[in-house]
Order: C-alpha cells, then structure tokens, then sequence
C-alpha cells in the first residue's frame, strides 16, 4: 500500500492523521465526527492562517507612527520601530511578500525613517532597502527616486565611522545602494548623476581609524566600496564604463591605486611582524579580498580606455605596487589575485610603450 495523499482540507486533514495512525479508522468512523470536534479542529486551522497583508499593513503603521527623531535610541518608541524593521525584512525575505510590502508602501515608509532617523533606526531602515532591492528588479524600478537619498548617506564624511552606530550607517547607505544599482541600468544612470561614483570612491580613501572596532568598520567599508566598482566596471552598459573612466575616473582610478598601494604595505607589514591571532588573520583576509576587488576594477577599466593610468599620473605608482605584490612570497598561495596583478602590470607596461594617437587595442 502506497503512502497516503497529502491532505487538501480538514476534512482530508483527518482522514490522514488517522490512517497514519496506530489503529486507522473506517470511513464511517471519519464521517461520523462530533460537530463540536469538527469546530474545534477548524479553529484550529484557521489560527494557524497568517494575513501577511494584514500584517504589512500593520508593519508599516508601526513605522509611520513610531519614526520620531527625537525617539532615536534606547526609548519605547525607538525600540518599536527597530523591532518592526528587522522583522520586516526577515518578512521579506520572500520576493512575493517584498514585492506586495512596496505595493503597500512600505518602500516609501522604510526612506521615510531613513529621512527622519539616525543611528541605530536609520541603519537597520537602510539593511531593511538592501534586502528589497537585491535581486528584485521590481524593487529596483520602485526604489530609483531613493537614489539621491542613498549617495547622500554613502558620501556623509559625518558617517564615516567616528561612533559604531555612523560607521554602521554609512556601511548600510552602501549595500542598500550596491543592491539598487546591480544590473539595472536606470539605477546607474541615476547613481552616476547623482555623483554616486565619487562618493563610493571617497570610502576607499578612510583612514584606518583609532579603535579597533573603528579599524574593523571602516575596513569593512572600503571592501565594499572596491567590489561595488569592480562590479559596476564590469556590467555591460558601456555608458556606465564611460562614464567610470572619464567623468570620475580621476577620482576613482585615483582612489584605487590609493588602495593598492596601501595594501600592499599593510601586507608586508603583516608579514614581517609575523602577528598571529584571529583579528589578525580576518583583517589579513578583509585586505586580501580588497586588493583583488581593486585590482579587479582597475583591470576593466584600463582595458577600456588605455590612456587613463596616463591621465590620472600614477602609472609608475602602481607600477612599482603591482612589482611588489607579486614579488611577495605569500602569493603564490594566492594565484587568482596573482594573475590580475600580473595583467594589470603587464597591460599598463605594454600601454606605456605604445606610441602614436588613438587607443590601443587590448586582449580583454
């Protein structure tokens, strides 16, 4: 005998506890049930029914109510509207609730606090944009007017990590925007003309900061920072590639070989002070993965427009950084960053032999 079906209804619903139970009844036994028991089991099922409308709905009620400046903090008020937008976005999750919360307005009351709010409310607000935006190109079309609001919070040197809840912040700013922007070519337009690359670029340019928690945050920043220009040097769009390369690439290009350089010292650093321990080891890992972001990015842009290294006037710089790196012995455990330092490096000298105008064809 076969498994038994899965039950459609209650009255489905029984008849499959029973026939999976120890001493399966007849058919007449399950039509014969007591109605108080039969009104019993359908209250049952239908307190296990949940209204996510209903509960959106409520959600973004609570936002709207609950989003005073004045409230930032450790406040009833305050602790409300956290709770609400973290359990928002574990909601959402799912991309049909996303998507049904944005056509209750829960976009326009999620921008809401983040207008009205700092701190603590406005970071898990801007998480809460992220986790709408990533991989929901509905979300993206809906959140294009938050563009201006995101570069704004990206660029905010007063975000830059002083206190743990900016540094959070302006940390949020970036995903939220990382997630608007990916694959959708509105949203770069709009981030471009918004003076978006910039403001992404100036996150690589941070200092470490005093703390080690400050050290930590701002780390963590500029890692973002150099894996959202490498991606967006990578899209398609040759508007946007253009766009990198020309109108800020001075900035940008600038800013990352400010980064390549930086990190190729702290490495060397690292490895002749011989440090142990596991925040050493994670910060050893975070620059690693920066360099290969910025090395990245770097790469697709100088193949693009081979001149650029030239405009910006820091070839021999990154030169002699890229000759470094791949003379350090530690590389070779590291082989996919090995091979973008040597491309790099081996395209920006065969671009600086190049003479005569016009633009050098490249291997891409």
């Amino acid at each position: 005998m076969g498994e038994p079906r899965l039950p459609q209804n209650l009255q489905g619903l029984l008849r499959f506890c029973m026939q999976v139970g120890d001493n399966p009844p007849t058919s007449a036994d399950v039509a014969s049930m007591d109605p108080e028991r039969a009104r019993w089991l359908q209250e049952a099922m239908d307190s296990l029914t949940v209204d996510i409308g209903k509960q959106l709905r409520e959600r973004i009620a609570k936002l709207l109510q609950n989003a005073d400046p004045a409230a930032d903090g450790d406040s009833e008020a305050a602790e409300k509207c956290l709770d609400c937008l973290e359990e928002t976005k574990d909601l959402c999750d799912n991309l049909d609730v996303a998507n049904d919360f944005i056509k209750l307005g829960g976009l326009d009351a999620a921008a809401y606090v983040c207008q009205r709010c700092g701190g603590r409310l406005r970071s898990a607000a801007l998480h809460l944009l992220a986790g709408l935006f990533q991989n929901n190109p509905f979300a993206q079309v809906a959140g294009l007017g938050c563009v201006r609001d995101l570069v704004c919070a990206v660029g905010d040197v007063g975000n830059s990590g002083g206190g743990s809840d900016d540094g959070d912040v302006r940390f949020a700013a970036l995903s939220a925007l990382s997630c608007l922007v990916r694959d959708c070519p509105a949203a770069q337009t709009a981030c471009v003309q918004a003076g978006g690359l910039p403001a992404i670029a100036g996150c690589l340019r941070l200092g470490d900061g005093v703390s080690d928690d400050q050290q930590r945050r701002r780390r963590r920043l500029r890692r973002k920072a150099a894996f959202l220009l490498a991606s967006l040097a990578g899209e398609e769009s040759d508007s946007l590639a253009d766009r990198l390369a020309d109108d800020s690439g001075g900035v940008v290009v600038a800013s990352l070989i400010d980064s390549v350089s930086e990190l190729v010292d702290a490495t060397d650093d690292a490895k002749s002070a011989d440090e142990g321990g596991e925040d050493d080891e994670a910060a050893a890992a975070e620059r690693l993965d920066w360099l290969e972001h910025a090395l990245r990015c770097l790469l697709l842009l100088c193949q693009r427009r081979p001149r650029l290294l030239d405009n910006v006037g820091q070839r021999s710089r990154l030169e002699a950084g890229l000759a470094s790196l791949l003379s350090s012995p530690s590389l070779r455990c590291l082989p996919e960053l090995g091979e973008l330092a040597d491309r790099l490096l081996a395209l920006s000298q065969r671009q600086q032999k190049t003479e005569g105008g016009g633009e050098e064809a490249v291997d891409r």
